[in-house]
């Protein structure tokens, strides 16, 4: 059975809205305006390549594909 009390004092923690501000951060940075959206870091790459929001699952495969 869930505790919804604990999951309420859990979501409002600073630690936890410490992560959510820090990624929000990181995501506007990297120019992310909604979700979801994707980001992907590789060997053939130069940091993180984001990659926004794809429009079908075959765009993200062939993203994949490039980054290998």
């Amino acid at each position: 059975m869930p505790n919804i009390a604990k999951w309420n004092r859990d979501r409002r923690s600073k630690r936890l809205l410490g992560e959510v501000a820090e990624t929000t951060h990181e995501a506007a940075n990297l120019g992310f305006t909604g979700t979801p959206s994707f980001a992907l870091e590789s060997s053939g790459a130069v940091g993180i390549e984001p990659l926004g929001t794809l429009p079908s699952a075959g765009a993200m495969e062939s993203a994949i594909d490039a980054a290998r």
